[in-house]
């Protein structure tokens, strides 16, 4: 089974997508922030992170900042989650993130993500 990590402030948000996860057919794992999914990054080893832009403490660029300079969790597919339109996509692929997922309606690109986490 695929351990994906879900990091995102919003607890509600990260229920109902672990819920989801799991309904898919992955072993998900949450953090509420960036610290938290770093370390659970570094201990996992996910097969793929979704997380979220915009947190308190530390954003979700810090957070790919932080995994892309670790060697074991440098190659981690990781897809920002974000409701904020306005995210310059080759700008965020520029520091390393696989793509942009936008909250509020793309479950098919989400999908997407997880059948390329599969294979």
């Amino acid at each position: 089974m695929k351990t994906i990590l879900v990091i995102d402030n919003n607890e509600t948000f990260r229920v109902i997508l672990a819920d989801w996860l799991r309904t898919e057919g992955f072993y998900p794992i949450t953090a509420e922030n960036g610290f938290e999914g770093i370390q659970l990054a570094r201990s996992h080893c996910p097969d793929l992170v979704l997380c979220d832009v915009n947190m308190p403490e530390m954003n979700g660029v810090e957070v790919l900042k932080q995994l892309r300079n670790d060697r074991n969790t440098l190659r981690i597919p990781f897809f920002f989650l974000t409701s904020d339109r306005s995210l310059n996509l080759s700008l965020i692929q520029q520091l390393g993130a696989t793509g942009i997922i936008k909250k509020d309606a793309e479950i098919d690109k989400l999908r997407q993500a997880l059948v390329q986490c599969q294979n």
